[in-house]
């Protein structure tokens, strides 16, 4: 009866070591600060003690394409599938990492699928990978980023409106022209950087709109002698104080903007902020000064 009794619970064993077993990963999320994307696999019940013994094979979508296979018994690897950066490491392997390394470039959302053999062992586990919602600002700061181009845009519009009622100026003049239509770009390009920041979108999209919001801050600075030139011989100072304030605040726009998207952790969105708010300030003291101080001459 004993030794009946001793058989079955090692059969029973045995046959539960026929089972390579995982840890449990059901999903993973990555996001736009990883330049390498890894896809978690790590078998928790490896036994193997050379990696001729272990075969290993990646599976992506509906489908299960084949994206990556390793034998260990040729100890060769081989990506398929618009996968060609991916890869494991065979030591690491050998301990139980099965994890699939992945260039960001080419990886996908959806279902990963890790299927691992040892000798007459096996075993699979499926991972779901998704993009977040990543973002290089707070809420906060990604609010203000999106409001303060369009402050500048509205100011800019109202210089213009003075200049044309206040200067007398004919709608086909050459500076009028250039104005206008250096306004009506500006108008797109914010535009589109707020509309790319729609929420759902990958981060990449969110940079490119972030770049948008931002990069119209340079052209103020350039305009300040066209919107005062009528009077230059009166406004050199206000052209010259203008000409710095904006200057300041586009340097630190753009160092904002680039630190930021170097860093992972959202902390330089204050400096993109304030160099925003000073551009913007700029218009602010240009509508005034046409408002109140400029004299009424002819715009030529």
């Amino acid at each position: 009866m004993w030794p009946l009794l001793v058989a079955l619970l090692l059969g029973s064993f045995h046959c539960g070591l026929a089972q390579l077993l995982f840890k449990n990963i059901s999903s993973v999320k990555i996001d736009h600060c990883k330049n390498i994307v890894l896809i978690p696999c790590y078998v928790s019940n490896l036994e193997a003690e050379n990696i001729n013994e272990l075969f290993l094979k990646w599976k992506f979508g509906r489908n299960s394409d084949i994206i990556f296979v390793f034998d260990g018994y040729a100890n060769k690897s081989a990506a398929f599938y618009k996968f060609s950066s991916a890869h494991i490491f065979p030591s690491e392997f050998l301990k139980g990492n099965a994890s699939l390394n992945v260039a960001k470039e080419e990886v996908k959302n959806g279902k990963y699928t890790c299927e691992v053999t040892e000798l007459s062992r096996e075993g699979q586990q499926t991972v779901d990978l998704q993009y977040t919602d990543g973002s290089l600002f707070t809420l906060k700061e990604h609010i203000s980023i999106i409001i303060l181009p369009f402050l500048t845009l509205i100011l800019f519009w109202a210089q213009f409106g003075i200049l044309i009622q206040k200067y007398k100026s004919n709608p086909v003049n050459r500076k009028t022209i250039i104005l206008f239509a250096t306004g009506l770009l500006i108008t797109i390009v914010v535009i589109t950087g707020a509309s790319l920041l729609i929420p759902g979108g990958f981060a990449k999209r969110k940079g490119y709109g972030f770049a948008f919001l931002t990069t119209p801050s340079v052209i103020p600075v350039f305009l300040q002698y066209h919107k005062f030139k009528p009077a230059i011989g009166r406004t050199l100072h206000t052209v010259i104080m203008l000409t710095i304030i904006q200057a300041v605040g586009t340097v630190l726009t753009v160092a904002g903007l680039y630190h930021s998207s170097l860093d992972c952790v959202p902390r330089y969105g204050s400096i993109l902020i304030l160099g925003l708010a000073i551009v913007a300030l700029g218009e602010l003291f240009g509508l005034i000064y046409m408002k109140c101080f400029d004299p009424l001459i002819e715009f030529q």
